[in-house]
C-alpha cells in the first residue's frame, strides 16, 4: 500500500509540475505573439525574440519530458 501511495504522491507532484510549466510556457508564447508590437528597435528584437524563442522551446521540452513521466506512472495507479 505505501508504494501505491507513493506513486500517486509522484503523479500529483508531476501534474503540479506540468500546469505550472504550461502556464509558464504559455506565458512566452504569448510574449512571441505580442512581439514588434513595442517600439524596441529590430536589433533588439531580433536577440530577445530568439531568446524567448529559445526559453518556449525549453518549456515545451519539459513539458514533453513531464508526458513522458506521466505516461510511466499511469499503469501504476491503482484502479478504482
Amino acid at each position: 500500500m505505501e508504494e501505491i501511495d507513493k506513486v500517486v504522491e509522484e503523479v500529483e507532484k508531476v501534474k503540479k509540475e506540468w500546469n505550472e510549466a504550461y502556464s509558464k510556457t504559455q506565458d512566452h508564447i504569448k510574449a512571441i505573439r505580442e512581439y514588434g508590437k513595442s517600439g524596441r528597435s529590430k536589433e533588439d528584437e531580433k536577440n530577445s525574440l530568439a531568446r524567448l524563442n529559445g526559453i518556449a522551446q525549453d518549456g515545451l521540452s519539459f513539458l514533453s519530458s513531464l508526458d513522458f513521466n506521466l505516461d510511466l506512472l499511469a499503469p501504476q495507479l491503482p484502479t478504482q
